[in-house]
């Protein structure tokens, strides 16, 4: 009778156990899915392309993420970096729908704890120079391989997704950063032809 009951615990307890981790899983999948949204939109927006709707009904759908303990530090780490690049595209746009999401974005992050996002206005029309451009993609480069080694933690993983997204995505931020990265392995005596002839073939397709 003893063995039966401990037994029963026992169950009941991997049950729960079992349970708990499928919950957690199921909400690491739901944050991913929720930054590669984001990143659609972020890429919309330095597009020129209408995304307001789609970044109010995002922000609606995911505020529970701006409860106590709904994220772990990594995670608002990850989203910092998203919510400052999205923060600086609805600065640039210029009009007070955009102005006051920005504002959204900037409430979102301080309750998040990642820190103070950057303001840097540019005035309607104004073009930046080849340079900042360069310097503005190497910025979204990093961040992009801080977010993927968090996850990863190994640059060849980090590289099978960085050519997915270039494949899936109109960015060509993503093949920069794959050559970039090919390029370094190479010097570091990794074997990367697979890799290079994949690159070559997304470039011809696009």
């Amino acid at each position: 009778m003893i063995r039966t009951e401990t037994i029963n615990r026992l169950e009941a307890r991997l049950t729960h156990l079992m349970e708990g981790a499928l919950v957690k899983k199921e909400s690491q999948i739901d944050f991913l899915i929720g930054l590669n949204r984001l990143d659609d939109i972020i890429i919309d927006l330095r597009e020129g392309h209408p995304a307001a709707d789609n970044l109010t009904r995002f922000l609606s759908r995911h505020r529970a993420w701006l409860e106590d303990g709904s994220l772990d530090s990594s995670q608002r780490k990850r989203l910092g970096v998203f919510l400052n690049s999205l923060n600086q595209e609805l600065l640039n746009r210029h009009d007070t729908d955009h102005f006051k999401l920005a504002e959204e974005i900037r409430e979102w992050s301080q309750k998040l704890g990642t820190g103070s996002l950057k303001l840097t206005f540019k005035s309607s029309g104004e073009q930046a120079s080849l340079a900042d451009r360069f310097y503005s993609l190497l910025r979204r480069e990093s961040e992009e391989m801080n977010m993927l080694l968090t996850e990863r933690g190994h640059l060849l993983t980090c590289l099978d997704d960085i050519l997915n997204s270039a494949e899936s995505k109109n960015d060509k931020m993503y093949q920069h950063l794959a050559a970039s990265l090919i390029y370094f392995l190479k010097l570091e005596g990794y074997k990367t032809d697979p890799y290079i002839k994949r690159l070559r073939r997304l470039k011809e397709d696009k």
